[in-house]
């Protein structure tokens, strides 16, 4: 049977993502400027900690799409919501000041393993506890230069996933027909995703035959620098998390199939608070407005 990971679906999805967390604009200037501190692998340390995010797309109406809970500087659960209301939670397992395990409310688990203040692997389990994913980390100097992913589970019903996922609220339905039948074609694990960077930025993400393209990038935070990269289970891998600042530009080859994402924000200090995403593909256009809260 044909293996799918889930990487090559929430890789897509969380790119989407990613366009609600990152700017081009005037930023206000702060009292005091906000620096994010950094002190390796599996330390988040943001100049700014989010409390919610909210979401609107096209004309509808506003919702809660994240809550964010603290405890002191260190992220201990993220909640996420869709227009339904709640979908999932995930909670934050510490060994010291670097995460230890993610773990989320449908009973889905990620253990981070370290070599120095390198990422060495990740290992990922369903909710039956039974290995599902290993995701090895492979470095160029002090960036991630590429993931080995290795799929233990059975093939993943793409529609589904796509339909429940951040893409499927982006995408029209005929195109996340297309972007299902592209995916479900991929081949047998391991899979090698390969980054390239342009300076302290991601500028490109390969992987089969999905290409994505960051550029236009501002020169202020990217709140999610250095966040957990990997989910529980390995359901999502935020790429987003490899990049100092924050593009104004996405595209998305996926095949023959390409789309494009174009973000303007407003901020306050030096974050985004504010993100418009216009997105186009197959001659239809979309509207993502996003809405960020700091404590």
């Amino acid at each position: 049977m044909k293996k799918l990971t889930g990487f090559l679906l929430t890789i897509l999805v969380i790119a989407v993502v990613s366009l609600s967390f990152t700017s081009c604009g005037d930023p206000e200037e702060p009292d005091v400027p906000d620096t994010p501190v950094y002190t390796g692998a599996g330390v988040y340390n943001p100049g700014k900690k989010v409390s919610n995010i909210y979401m609107q797309m096209d004309e509808g109406a506003e919702y809660l799409s994240e809550e964010w809970i603290w405890n002191g500087n260190k992220v201990a659960s993220i909640s996420y919501f869709d227009e339904d209301g709640f979908v999932v939670r995930e909670d934050f397992i510490y060994e010291s000041n670097r995460i230890n395990q993610i773990k989320n409310s449908n009973g889905y688990r990620s253990e981070y393993f370290y070599t120095d203040k390198k990422y060495e692997k990740v290992i990922c389990y369903d909710s039956t506890d039974v290995l599902s994913m290993e995701i090895l980390f492979q470095y160029d100097g002090d960036k991630i230069a590429s993931l080995t992913i290795y799929n233990y589970g059975p093939a993943k019903n793409v529609k589904n996933v796509i339909e429940r996922g951040f893409l499927g609220k982006l995408l029209p339905k005929g195109s996340r027909e297309i972007v299902a039948k592209k995916l479900i074609n991929q081949p047998e694990d391991p899979s090698i995703v390969t980054y390239t960077y342009d300076g302290e930025n991601l500028s490109s993400l390969t992987t089969d035959n999905v290409v994505l393209i960051y550029s236009d990038y501002d020169t202020h935070s990217n709140y999610q620098f250095n966040f957990y990269p990997i989910s529980a289970g390995g359901t999502s891998i935020n790429s987003q998390a490899l990049s100092k600042n924050n593009p104004g530009l996405m595209e998305f080859q996926i095949g023959t199939l390409n789309f494009l994402a174009t973000l303007t924000y407003t901020y306050v200090g030096d974050f985004p608070t504010t993100i418009r995403t216009d997105i186009s593909i197959m001659g239809e256009t979309m509207v993502a407005l996003e809405r960020i809260e700091y404590k």
